[in-house]
């Protein structure tokens, strides 16, 4: 995939206020908007077309709606702002979808709805398709893609506009603003496969995915990490835009809503996102009700408040774009993920399957045991390819695909690392054989997960822990050619490791995420990641004991010097000692030029609360290669 620079960007809606009516799209001149926004460092706007302006009789269209989308456009010329149009949403307020002639009948679902739908796109395009501020047309938002209903009526739906799009010869990119897979979790409606089309893919939580992936993590800092997990479970070899960055309530302090932008943007950044949108611009003035209350699909916390004046978020978005120019990328490049977590196909079977009501959290909570060891870590299907990867982590499943074992079964022994949790349900005779083990059946329940003191074995020394978590599965196995690396208190194999060609296989007999996700071990950092990835050869390039910090390195091509990102998940203060295997010869803030000495394979590094840090690092020796 192509390096890209970073777009920040920005949902701009077209009433701020409830008690505005639908007539009022746009109605103000966006020029001191779209000033302010430059000045921030805001380079990409999201806007919303509104159909019950433009069409508010059938086949008769209203050339106002053309008048103040050009205004858009050209107060976006004016700022060099790049414009992403949503043809169909829905915010909750802005009536946009409520055509008069409309008469109850469903967008997405009706026939006839879908065939005016494709004419409106064909119109829009008509008269915008060479416009060069328009980076994408983007043909729906959340709401639309739930009523659906199947992932089949979205992909005619997607189509017929499509072909209204390209009737009217546009030239610029396509793309649906919808995460597919918080759609998946929130809705059960598949739409991953249908979206090829797409010059580039969204990602962002919803409410349901928040709370959902939340589950036993009951919230925390570790959610911090959600925005960045489903951008890289977006990518599937394509740009990805998070397009719902920032607060979606109320709830916090003003500071803590900054900070969690902050995090929220430099973590997507880290995490190869072509771009980021924050909810809002601008607060929605709720004036009837409690402005807690949230209506469906309803942002309302902006970078500014109702009366214009700027929120402390919007300081945290200079902060963030100062330090995204300020990262050469014509000299740098992002470290290659040499790790994965794989996200198994039971997520996509049947809606009932008990395995697919847990796989997604499982997954999640193993992308972030492995950023608090700091891998450089990706996250793939069991589809993908695994070229180019020395590690890859299937989580907590109940099945594995039959054709994925040969698949895994040829990386272990081509050199590479394969380590799998016991998630519950039978196993296979390929999975005996790639693990050297025997399968005796499941032990059932457990409520705690306690170890012998760890030895010295081929993971290092795995620490003893002894924790009280509810986990649902434990296998019992026997050793057929595995070596044991430690057992549970009762004698049985709860880790083991398989040489099998040039690679290693190795096997944890408990859900080994959920222990993770738990709060009881929460604070206890994995150390059974750190040690796969040292056997593996996918440890990172600079490591610390500090599991609260992600890190993230852009390499420098010259070999003489690395970027180090640094991000403190947590609400207080870290001093992490951070080493790396070269000597480093200097450090520098890239942001404040503030830099010292240290001639050595080490140095310690404060990071505040929920600060970010952008270090450039020089190497005291070339690095070749």
């Amino acid at each position: 995939m192509p390096q890209m620079r970073f777009l920040l960007g920005v949902n701009y809606f077209p009433v701020d206020r409830e008690r505005q009516s639908w007539g009022e799209w746009y109605a103000a001149d966006p020029a001191v908007d779209f000033e302010a926004m430059a000045e921030m460092g805001i380079t990409l706007v999201r806007v919303f077309l509104s159909w019950r302006l433009f069409e508010q009789q059938v086949a008769q269209y209203d050339d106002e709606l053309f008048e103040r989308l050009d205004r858009l456009v050209a107060a976006a010329k004016r700022n060099g702002l790049s414009l992403i149009v949503t043809l169909f949403y829905d915010d909750g307020v802005s009536e946009l979808l409520d055509v008069p002639w409309r008469q109850g009948r469903s967008v997405m679902r009706d026939d006839y709805m879908l065939t005016r739908a494709a004419q409106v796109a064909q119109r829009v395009a008509a008269r915008y398709h060479t416009e060069r501020a328009i980076l994408a047309w983007d043909l729906m938002g959340e709401s639309l893609a739930a009523d659906a209903g199947s992932g089949a009526r979205f992909k005619t739906w997607a189509q017929s506009v499509i072909e209204g799009l390209k009737e009217g010869q546009a030239e610029q990119m396509l793309t649906v603003g919808v995460d597919a897979e918080a759609l998946l979790e929130e809705t059960g409606i598949g739409i991953g496969g249908a979206l090829d089309f797409c010059g580039f893919r969204c990602a962002g939580s919803t409410a349901g995915s928040l709370a959902y992936m939340a589950g036993s993590l009951d919230g925390g800092p570790t959610m911090t990490y959600l925005d960045s997990f489903l951008v890289r479970l977006a990518r599937r070899g394509m740009p990805v835009i998070a397009h719902e960055l920032g607060p979606a309530t109320l709830d916090d302090t003003a500071e803590h809503e900054a900070a969690s932008l902050r995090v929220a943007m430099a973590g997507v950044f880290a995490n190869r996102a072509a771009g980021g949108l924050v909810r809002r611009w601008r607060d929605l003035d709720a004036d009837w009700r409690d402005p807690y209350a949230k209506l469906p699909y309803e942002s309302a916390v902006g970078l500014r408040y109702a009366d214009g004046s700027e929120r402390p978020e919007a300081e945290q978005v200079r902060v963030i774009a100062d330090l995204v120019a300020a990262i050469d990328l014509d000299k740098h490049e992002w470290e290659q993920e040499r790790a994965a977590v794989m996200m198994p196909l039971e997520r996509y079977g049947s809606a009932h399957a008990l395995s697919g009501l847990v796989t997604p959290r499982n997954v999640f909570a193993s992308y972030v045991a492995a950023k608090q060891t700091h891998l450089p870590v990706d996250v793939i299907t069991e589809g993908d390819d695994l070229a180019g990867l020395s590690l890859v982590i299937v989580p907590s499943v109940q099945s594995v695909d039959e054709g994925t074992w040969p698949r895994l079964t040829a990386f272990v022994e081509a050199g590479g690392t394969v380590l799998l949790s016991y998630g519950g349900g039978d196993v296979t005779q390929a999975f005996c054989e790639l693990f050297g083990l025997e399968f005796m059946g499941d032990l059932g329940r457990r409520s705690e997960l306690t170890t012998k003191p760890g030895q010295e074995t081929l993971l290092g020394t795995v620490p003893a822990l002894e924790a009280k978590v509810e986990l649902s599965h434990f296998a019992l196995v026997s050793a057929s050619g595995a070596g044991i690396v430690t057992t549970d208190t009762k004698g049985n194999p709860l880790i083991t490791v398989h040489s099998r060609g040039q690679g290693k296989a190795v096997f944890c007999a408990a859900p080994l995420e959920r222990a993770f996700a738990a709060p009881a071990t929460r604070d206890t950092p994995p150390e059974v990641y750190s040690a796969v990835g040292r056997l593996s050869g996918a440890a990172p390039l600079y490591r610390t004991a500090a599991h609260q910090l992600e890190l993230a390195v852009l390499k420098g091509k010259e070999g003489d010097s690395d970027i180090l990102l640094v991000i403190n998940h947590e609400p207080f203060d870290v001093e992490a000692e951070v080493s790396s295997d070269r000597p480093i010869a200097s450090v520098t803030d890239i942001l404040s030029e503030k830099g010292a000495e240290v001639g050595a394979t080490s140095f310690v590094l404060p990071v505040r609360a929920e600060q970010v840090k952008a270090l450039e690092l020089s190497l005291a020796e070339r690095r070749h290669g």
